[in-house]
């Protein structure tokens, strides 16, 4: 007997895009803070060398975003299964500012330590 997969429209897929974007913004606000204040300040040169890795994460969210949303617009239609890799860029921008935050934190640590 052959299975048919449930196909997910572009409303479905479009709410879930806007909800892994604002979760992205709001993640990545809590770090920025976060940096903020374990680094002495958005004046603090420690501080300063995030917003690189700051720049690539939004960017790509935003890229994904919007790439994702033009698609569905245009009526392209997936497997539910299959949704649930559309949260795959935006964990991996949010890992990647992660370890850039804690490693710049870390690194600022063991410098003021010498």
């Amino acid at each position: 007997m052959d299975r048919m997969e449930q196909m997910v429209g572009g409303e479905v897929v479009l709410i879930d895009i806007l909800l892994y974007f604002a979760i992205s913004l709001a993640v990545f606000a809590i770090l920025d803070l976060y940096a903020g204040k374990r680094l002495g300040g958005k004046q603090a040169l420690g501080y300063q060398a995030l917003r690189i890795p700051k720049f690539i994460s939004l960017m790509t969210v935003g890229v994904v975003s919007v790439v994702i949303g033009v698609l569905f617009f245009g009526g392209l239609t997936v497997k539910g299964s299959s949704v649930t890799f559309f949260g795959v860029p935006y964990f991996s921008m949010w890992l990647f500012y992660m370890v850039c935050v804690f490693r710049r934190i870390r690194a600022e640590k063991n410098r003021d330590r010498y």
